[in-house]
């Protein structure tokens, strides 16, 4: 340090510097060399660390690692669901026997309650089978019995649920709290045939069908009266059943499946393309297939992009299902398509054969000691398959195979209510909500 600093000042004595430009200079490099110093001990940290981490991991592959994903429900965690809330709506109503909708830590459900209503509840709303109060609820006005559900289910896109009876409604999910009342953003005019079908919502629309036409409405429509009019329609004759939007919108019924292109400039837009099924439930797409249950029972697959031309598209393959009571509406997961009629079938997504009828890779078993016989539309989650009856089921995806029935991971607690009877389930990472006579929620503890 001596010998830099005289030559520095020999330096300074050739040349005229500024005054004090000796020890601003003296003082910068001052400080460089204690950041050297700083960054070798954050260094000798890191390793420090690094080592005391590679001791851990050593200690635990000798000792037993910890369980992977032990907060989430899986394989090996299902079996700790617990009963964690339920959610109750007004008295003597009934909840929809429609899948709840879980999005952004809230679940949405209906009631046929009178006036009918959308409840809003909080996803960790309790634990020990405390009963919930809703953050919100929307009436809907008068809701129409008759054949099927007579209130759809939700759906929800960008902070809006979508519900439908005699009207489509909007609703704002962060329309209130603490049981607050909420009116929606904005309504369909009234359906002229009956109802509204359940309502599909993405690309910026929402579908609904009614009587024998598909409505497609802006998300984000605008309005001073509150009542928005459709974009565009497109015939679908026969349809009550709620679209699929996967790319293309698809629309099935008892006179045939029908596939159209969402961003349609005209007031009436035609299909792409058509199929000759029967079907009662929406059909669902995956890796660019389609797959439908027919009334007749069987699965059938189509190229989700088949024709652009308006004409008929041949299936790619089907199978057969059990046909004693309807088949629900396929669910895709894992390159595997899963239907729920007499019991619950495990199809693959592409068949090896399409020559050939498609069987199953395996089978979930036959409640015969329930009067119902149906089992609820299945729900998948970490290669978990929940789907239910009188109590809840919960399967392991890839259980078996060449058709083989499987045992189930789990059953839970039978259905609380008058109705003696789960309805479809929707999970997440945690936890498990099916409908009853209230909302019921599981969860591992």
């Amino acid at each position: 340090m001596a010998d830099y600093r005289q030559l520095l000042e020999g330096a300074a004595q050739r040349f005229q510097l500024p005054q004090g430009a000796m020890e601003r200079l003296l003082e910068r490099r001052e400080r460089q060399r204690r950041k050297r110093r700083l960054s070798a001990g954050v260094m000798a940290l890191v390793i420090a660390t690094a080592g005391l981490w590679s001791a851990t991991v050593a200690f635990h592959t000798k000792t037993g690692p910890a369980r992977p994903g032990s907060s989430s429900i899986n394989p090996s965690t299902v079996s700790r669901l617990r009963l964690a809330w339920t959610g109750a709506v007004l008295t003597g109503g009934a909840i929809s026997e429609t899948p709840p909708v879980v999005a952004d830590g809230i679940v949405y459900v209906t009631s046929i309650h009178p006036p009918g209503e959308v409840f809003a509840f909080p996803a960790a709303c309790g634990t020990g089978g405390a009963s919930c109060r809703p953050l919100w609820r929307g009436p809907l006005g008068s809701v129409v019995l008759g054949s099927g559900p007579p209130l759809s289910s939700p759906a929800y896109d960008h902070g809006f649920v979508y519900v439908s009876s005699t009207r489509l409604f909007a609703f704002s999910a962060a329309c209130g709290t603490g049981g607050a009342i909420c009116r929606p953003r904005w309504k369909s005019p009234t359906a002229q045939s009956f109802r509204y079908s359940n309502p599909a919502a993405g690309g910026g629309f929402v579908y609904v069908t009614s009587g024998g036409k598909l409505y497609a409405f802006r998300e984000g429509c605008r309005s001073r009266s509150g009542v928005c009019q459709p974009a565009w329609t497109g015939p679908a004759t026969g349809s009550d059943q709620a679209p699929t939007v996967a790319g293309m919108v698809y629309v099935t019924s008892s006179d045939g499946l029908y596939a159209f292109r969402p961003q349609c400039s005209a007031a009436v837009c035609d299909p792409v393309w058509t199929a000759s099924v029967s079907s009662t439930v929406s059909p669902a797409v995956g890796e660019g297939i389609l797959y439908v249950t027919t009334s007749d029972g069987r699965l059938v697959a189509f190229p989700a992009e088949c024709r652009t031309d308006g004409t008929p598209c041949r299936p790619l393959w089907s199978a057969r299902i059990g046909n004693t009571v309807p088949a629900t509406a396929p669910v895709i997961a894992g390159g595997v398509v899963y239907v729920a009629s007499d019991r619950l079938y495990a199809f693959p997504a592409r068949c090896e054969n399409p020559s050939a009828p498609c069987t199953p890779l395996w089978r979930g078993p036959v409640q015969p000691s329930f009067s119902d016989r149906a089992w609820a539309q299945p729900a998948v989650v970490n290669d978990v398959v929940f789907t239910a009856t009188d109590h809840p089921y919960a399967f392991k995806a890839g259980c078996a195979a060449r058709g083989a029935t499987c045992r189930p991971l789990w059953v839970g607690p039978k259905a609380p209510g008058g109705r003696n009877r789960y309805f479809a389930p929707s999970a997440t990472d945690r936890e498990l909500f099916m409908t009853a006579e209230p909302l019921v929620a599981f969860s591992l503890p």
